[in-house]
């Protein structure tokens, strides 16, 4: 025995409605998250980028933006030729769907061709269309160095102050697909 197609025809549309609610109302999967991160005193090298802090976004989220606000360094000078601001980075590697690693690098204070302190500076990047996910650990990495390796070994700055805030869109939670799966089941019953 079938059900009358206006039945099925109504709980497809609901389940359409519902899905379609929860991309646009902003209470369901488009509402970005952030985690945040305070950059007080961590100290940055030169060369490579460095992972200071692998960051937790769920399996699958995609990275949005990276943001940062009151950011402010100190340069060191341990050969007698100071680091300069200019030289300073950070950012975060995250993976594109096909498993590869990216690494997105902001020097917040381009044109500081000398030692010294430098900042507050606030600033954004967007990532959108980027296709940045999270690891396969379900985690971003931040990053942080400076361009110029002055060969002592030592640390070539510190952040005096500032967060770095990485925007994600999380994936779908399971209430959401059981959702999605429900539009689907009136088309998967058989004729008899």
């Amino acid at each position: 025995m079938s059900q009358p197609l206006s039945f099925r025809v109504i709980l497809a549309a609901t389940a359409v409605a519902a899905t379609a609610g929860l991309a646009s109302a902003g209470d369901g999967i488009e509402e970005y998250q952030q985690v945040i991160y305070d950059m007080t005193g961590v100290e940055y090298m030169g060369g490579p980028p460095a992972v200071e802090v692998e960051l937790e976004i769920g399996g699958g989220s995609q990275v949005m933006a990276l943001h940062w606000e009151d950011i402010v360094i100190e340069t060191f000078d341990n050969t007698g030729v100071p680091n300069w601001g200019s030289e300073a980075y950070f950012g975060f590697q995250a993976a594109h769907l096909d498993g590869t690693t990216a690494d997105v690098i902001v020097q917040p204070f381009p044109d500081a061709n000398q030692g010294g302190q430098f900042g507050p500076v606030d600033g954004s990047l967007d990532t959108e269309l980027d296709g940045l996910f999270a690891h396969n650990d379900s985690k971003v990495y931040l990053l942080t160095g400076a361009t110029w390796v002055d060969g002592s070994g030592e640390p070539a700055g510190q952040y005096l102050s500032g967060k770095l805030i990485i925007e994600y869109l999380p994936i779908p939670g399971p209430a959401t697909l059981a959702v999605l799966g429900l539009a689907g089941l009136p088309w998967r019953r058989r004729r008899r």
